[in-house]
């Protein structure tokens, strides 16, 4: 919270917005804090709100690739398509909120 930060607004205000969410982190990602703070935005807005947490930092992400497709693409056809979700968070060593 550094006095460089004050009066700048976040990107994109996801409790206004009221979207489905799915936010995907890891638990060394500098954005972790942030991403956490995303996700309580998403709950408060009412809409369904998701959060995956892989055992990586921030650029790790990109090692998941097959994984975040895999739960990117299920969010979506849950949400979008209204089909039943595969349940792919069930795999060992993802957390989900």
């Amino acid at each position: 919270d550094h006095e460089f930060w004050e009066g700048k607004n976040m990107l994109c205000d996801l409790e206004a917005r009221g979207i489905p969410n799915h936010i995907i982190g890891g638990w060394y990602d500098f954005f972790l804090r942030q991403s956490f703070n995303d996700l309580e935005s998403s709950v408060r807005s009412g809409k369904p709100a998701h959060m995956t947490v892989f055992p990586t930092d921030h650029w790790g992400i990109a090692n998941q690739t097959g994984q975040t497709l895999c739960l990117s693409l299920d969010w979506f056809n849950q949400h979008l398509k209204g089909n039943k979700p595969t349940n792919m968070a069930s795999k060992r060593n993802i957390i989900t909120v």
